[in-house]
C-alpha cells in the first residue's frame, strides 16, 4: 500500500498534460492532491475551479498540511473562479465570447507567474472541464478552447485537466476521448463495479504514453488526510 501522491509525483513537472476522468464524488480527492503536489515542488498554480469554491479546495489543502493563501500572498498561486466568471447567465449571443475572454484571462495570468519567477514552472490545473457543456457550450466549442489553452500551457508547465464522465452521456464521452488522445497521462478515477465497501472507495487507471505504452491498475481507500492506493484483489476487504 502506497500513497496516491507517490504515484503521480514522480515525473508530474515533466509529463505535459494529464487528465483525469471521474464518475462520482469519490475521486474528488484528485485535484487537490495535484494542486498540493505542484506548490510543493516550487512550481506556480494557475487554478481555475468551475467545479467548486476556493474555500472548498482550501479546507482539503489544509488538512493535508498546505496554506494556500501563503501560496496566494507570495504570488505563486492565482485562482480564478468560475462561478464569478460566468456568473448565473450566459447570454447565447455572448457565449463564444466569454470564452475568448477566459483564454484571455488564463494567458494573463500564466505570463504574470512566469515573469514573476527566475526559475521553475508555471502549472494550469482545470478542476472540472465538463462545466463547460453543462454552461451550454458544445463539445466542439470546449475542444477549440481547449485547443488554444494547451498550446498557451505547453509554453510555461505542466497542465492538469479533470472531467466528469458518464457511460450515459455520449457528449462527455466524446470530451473524453479527445483529451486521452492529446495525453501523457492520463488517468481513470471510478467507483466500485461490485458496490459500496467500507475499506476500498474506488479503482484507478493510470494510461501513461511511455515508451512502451504503460497502464496499471490500483483500487484506493480515502482516508481523513490521504488517499492509500495498493494493487487490484490485495485488500482484506474485497478477497
Amino acid at each position: 500500500m502506497e500513497e496516491f501522491s507517490n504515484l503521480i509525483g514522480a515525473d508530474l513537472l515533466q509529463t505535459g498534460l494529464t487528465s483525469i476522468s471521474v464518475d462520482g464524488n469519490e475521486a474528488n480527492f484528485v485535484i487537490p492532491h495535484y494542486v498540493h503536489l505542484l506548490l510543493k515542488a516550487d512550481c506556480s498554480v494557475l487554478f481555475l475551479h468551475l467545479e467548486h469554491s476556493l474555500n472548498h479546495y482550501s479546507n482539503i489543502l489544509a488538512k493535508m498540511g498546505l496554506n494556500v493563501k501563503q501560496f496566494q500572498e507570495q504570488g505563486s498561486f492565482i485562482p480564478i473562479s468560475g462561478f464569478q466568471f460566468f456568473g448565473h447567465d450566459l447570454d447565447e449571443e455572448y457565449h463564444l465570447h466569454k470564452l475568448r475572454s477566459l483564454y484571455e484571462m488564463i494567458c494573463e495570468h500564466l505570463e504574470k507567474l512566469s515573469s514573476a519567477r527566475s526559475s521553475g514552472q508555471c502549472a494550469l490545473v482545470v478542476d472540472n472541464v465538463s462545466i463547460l457543456p453543462i454552461l451550454g457550450f458544445s463539445v466542439k466549442e470546449t475542444c477549440i478552447f481547449l485547443q488554444y489553452v494547451l498550446a498557451l500551457s505547453r509554453d510555461h508547465g505542466p497542465c492538469v485537466l479533470k472531467i466528469y464522465v458518464t457511460s450515459i452521456d455520449n457528449e462527455l464521452q466524446t470530451l473524453w476521448s479527445w483529451l486521452q488522445c492529446r495525453s501523457a497521462v492520463s488517468i481513470e478515477c471510478k467507483r466500485l463495479t461490485t458496490g459500496y465497501c467500507k475499506d476500498v472507495h474506488g479503482e484507478i487507471e493510470i494510461h501513461r504514453k511511455s515508451q512502451p505504452p504503460n497502464t496499471r491498475k490500483y483500487q484506493f481507500q480515502l482516508t481523513d488526510k490521504s488517499v492509500k492506493v495498493f494493487a487490484i484483489g490485495t485488500s482484506s476487504a474485497v478477497l
